[in-house]
């Protein structure tokens, strides 16, 4: 048998040392699996937390400003969205914000806060946006989007009248 010069001592032989260190190799791989879907499930849960805290801001900036303020998706990324402010008094509206009427200040916010998530269905009410009234009363919608690495779906419900958020998540076939 053919032994390596340093484990003379200890008597192994090439061939255990060689399944010693495929089965390493072989457990190094599955840990590391498991670890990334971890991982990569653990950022998807992101989404609908960073999700329903806009919305929330949005609603608190609704009433103590006494105006409308809302969510506006595809402006212009499909996958982002912007908050806009009502400041001609008469609602939040698309047209308005094309005219220049209504306005977004801040940055665009995307759904996409990893490289692996990818956020591609979404829909939100009508209009595709989350409008907020002075009062605090926001209109309903529902946000989806696939994180194809796990071929799981997500979906954040959230019910304007009463502000309450429900995920759901499923597998993709």
């Amino acid at each position: 048998m053919i032994r390596f010069r340093c484990c003379l001592e200890s008597g192994v032989s090439l061939t255990e040392t060689l399944v010693g260190l495929s089965l390493v190799g072989l457990l190094a791989g599955f840990t590391l699996s498991v670890v990334h879907a971890w991982q990569v499930r653990f950022k998807a849960l992101e989404i609908p937390q960073a999700l329903t805290a806009d919305i929330v801001y949005v609603q608190g900036m609704a009433i103590r400003q006494g105006r409308s303020v809302g969510l506006v998706l595809e402006l212009p990324d499909p996958k982002g969205y912007r908050i806009c402010i009502d400041t001609n008094g008469d609602g939040l509206s698309r047209s308005d914000i094309q005219k220049g009427w209504d306005v977004c200040p801040g940055p665009e916010i995307r759904l996409e806060r990893s490289p692996w998530i990818q956020a591609v269905e979404l829909r939100w009410g009508a209009h595709r946006m989350i409008i907020c009234n002075s009062w605090g009363l926001c209109t309903s919608a529902r946000t989806c989007w696939v994180v194809l690495p796990i071929r799981e779906r997500g979906c954040l419900v959230w019910n304007g009248t009463t502000s309450q958020t429900r995920w759901e998540r499923s597998l993709v076939p």
